[in-house]
């Protein structure tokens, strides 16, 4: 049971939070109390434990004791994580070897990076952004968002032991393991990059080259409920929602959490020249607004009917109904309660009734 107050107090008191938070440099002061990787690794020499030490001083170390029984227990294959530390972030276990691969990628001034926690808006951002960066050209808006826009760090997320589901899939296509990290490193420039990477995990590259980041975020508890059902579909997670509150609560979901560290970290960039910062709130509250501020910030001119075209291409229903968007072509699990769910189901907000009926309030 968790009091009504956890979520709540979360969301309506985020700004406050954050801006104390920030004027503090508590991330600094949290940083600051990590022990190196010299020294760390000079204490478990015999580590059993599968700690890897990366040359940026990150250590990546298995995921055990509840918590990892608490995985293997409610996720189906996808269920073995690893914990990155300095900051306790959460991935699947296969992103250590993938590690390296991403810090040292090479990043391009012109590139675009669209930044979140997942189920935040992200597939709406990305198609709002790579439609403004190509000139509004819906033709070529039908070719597959994940071979427009790859998913940067999908080859980490994705064990090798998900190919024995992938056996009609054809070359090519970016479901399969390495094809998407071959059709990013070939894309033509300005490249569209999609992420849900923490901060401190982003290519090192990155902060010299300064391309531009649009960062969306959304209320968690819109987040929780869209995730539960986003992993049951994708993740194989077999659970029970309480229990995916349990996980999301405890910051150990098996990807990309801590979820306020992910959001502060962005958050505390959001007056960097190259960072927008968005809400998926404000999408949903004035979509053509944000059409126009997102246009602004890549250097896009665009005209009242420009933008009231867009807003319609990017309206709900046209999105759940567009085959290169609404992920259909994703692997399902073949878990009953995972084929009834769709990638886009309803995209409000204030989720409030499940967590009722579960009695998570």
């Amino acid at each position: 049971m968790y009091p009504l107050y956890s979520f709540k107090i979360l969301w309506q008191e985020s700004i406050i939070i954050i801006e104390i938070l920030i004027k503090k440099n508590f991330h600094k002061k949290l940083r600051s109390k990590m022990p190196s990787a010299e020294i760390v690794k000079s204490i478990f020499t015999n580590d059993k434990k599968k700690r890897y030490y990366t040359s940026e001083g990150f250590i990546i170390e298995t995921v055990s004791g509840q918590w990892a029984r608490k995985i293997k227990k409610n996720y189906f294959l996808l269920n073995e994580a690893v914990r990155v530390t300095p900051g306790n972030y959460i991935l699947p276990s296969n992103y250590k070897n993938w590690h390296a691969r991403y810090q040292s990628f090479n990043v391009k001034p012109a590139d675009v990076f669209v930044v979140s926690f997942p189920k935040s808006g992200t597939t709406w951002t990305q198609e709002m952004v790579w439609c403004l960066l190509h000139n509004l050209d819906y033709e070529k808006a039908k070719v597959v968002l994940t071979k427009r826009f790859p998913y940067f760090e999908y080859e980490g997320m994705i064990p090798p032991k998900y190919l024995f589901m992938m056996p009609s899939l054809e070359k090519g296509d970016p479901n399969i393991p390495g094809e998407s990290w071959k059709i990013l490193n070939a894309l033509p420039s300005p490249r569209t990059i999609k992420t849900h990477l923490f901060k401190e995990l982003l290519p090192v590259g990155i902060w010299s080259t300064k391309p531009k980041i649009v960062y969306v975020c959304r209320d968690p508890r819109d987040v929780c409920v869209s995730f539960f059902y986003h992993s049951m579909r994708y993740n194989g997670f077999r659970g029970e929602f309480s229990d995916f509150v349990e996980l999301f609560l405890g910051d150990m979901l098996i990807m990309f959490t801590p979820y306020w560290k992910h959001v502060l970290d962005y958050w505390a960039l959001r007056n960097e020249e190259n960072i927008l910062f968005i809400r998926y709130e404000e999408l949903q509250q004035d979509i053509s607004g944000m059409i126009q501020k997102v246009s602004a910030f890549l250097g896009k001119e665009i005209t009242k009917d420009e933008v009231e075209n867009l807003a319609n291409h990017l309206s709900f229903e046209n999105m759940k109904n567009n085959k290169a968007v609404n992920n259909d072509n994703l692997i399902v699990f073949p878990l009953s309660k995972a084929k009834r769910v769709k990638f886009m189901r309803k995209g409000k907000v204030k989720s409030k009734n499940i967590f009722k009926r579960t009695k998570i309030f």
